[in-house]
């Protein structure tokens, strides 16, 4: 039986999101311990996480330059706590291509937790553990992305890493869980945010602005799987007119790990 929680939104507006018996039970559990919980009446409420101080922005991470990937010289975006050398998509220079690769939303390493609070650092930041999504999408680009759409050998371009939905959806900042019910969580709250048109029209702005010759459609859940996370994006690039320069693949943390185990990475392919 569905369960469901709400989530505080701007303007007073709440959004109720369903979810299982277990992954309610994981936030009613923190009511004690986590300052984004509490109960109205016999509403289970999430407050506060999604402001826009809990914001992650998007990051200007590579450049690609006669097939060479290479990183920046200097970290401009939470400097003292990054694992890569980003630099906002604003204070990008030298660049005459651009490629977006879009992943689906900040997770645990991407903040840095204080006194029960966040402090946003920058996307993809895992890169120590064999699925760490930063440390995958590097390899990535150099094992796949290079090999399978290297279009601009003359060209210098940047690489920049977008969450469509910036904030943390999988709350993993009250639950402290990992596994498939955090998953599940996180799916049914990114598709409550995903659904707000201030959030849509926020990443079709993002987009426009960083004017990219390709985009990369990484985002979780499987490529071809209707009602998932990337196929909600794909979708919304076919929508938006962007199908012409939009690719899909697997989520780079997850094409790392079958690599690893001996497996091909999965194939990118025209949306």
């Amino acid at each position: 039986m569905a369960m469901f929680i709400n989530i505080s939104w701007p303007q007073n507006k709440r959004l109720k999101v369903a979810t299982s018996a277990h992954a309610f039970s994981l936030i009613h559990n923190s009511l004690n311990t986590s300052t984004f919980v509490s109960m109205i009446g016999s509403d289970l409420i999430v407050n506060g996480l999604f402001d826009i101080t809990n914001l992650v922005p998007d990051v200007d991470r590579y450049r690609i330059l006669s097939n060479v990937l290479s990183s920046h010289n200097n970290c401009t975006v939470c400097p003292n706590n990054n694992n890569f050398k980003d630099i906002l998509p604003s204070q990008s220079s030298s660049f005459d291509k651009t490629i977006v690769l879009v992943i689906e939303s900040p997770h645990d390493h991407e903040f840095i937790y204080l006194n029960n609070n966040l402090v946003p650092i920058a996307p993809a930041q895992a890169n120590k553990k064999k699925r760490g999504a930063g440390f995958a999408i590097e390899n990535y680009l150099k094992c796949n992305i290079l090999s399978q759409i290297s279009n601009y050998p003359q060209h210098n371009v940047r690489i920049i890493i977008a969450n469509p939905i910036q904030f943390q959806t999988s709350l993993f900042v009250i639950h402290k869980k990992g596994g498939r019910i955090a998953k599940d969580l996180r799916n049914s709250v990114w598709q409550a945010l995903w659904r707000q048109k201030n959030i849509r029209a926020n990443f079709f702005d993002r987009l426009k602005c960083y004017e990219p010759d390709l985009i990369i459609n990484s985002c979780t859940g499987g490529q071809d799987k209707r009602g998932s996370l990337n196929y909600f994006i794909s979708k919304f690039l076919v929508q938006h007119s962007f199908s012409y320069i939009s690719y899909k693949t697997g989520h780079p943390s997850s094409v790392w790990y079958r690599t690893i185990n001996g497996r091909p990475f999965a194939k990118v392919t025209k949306i």
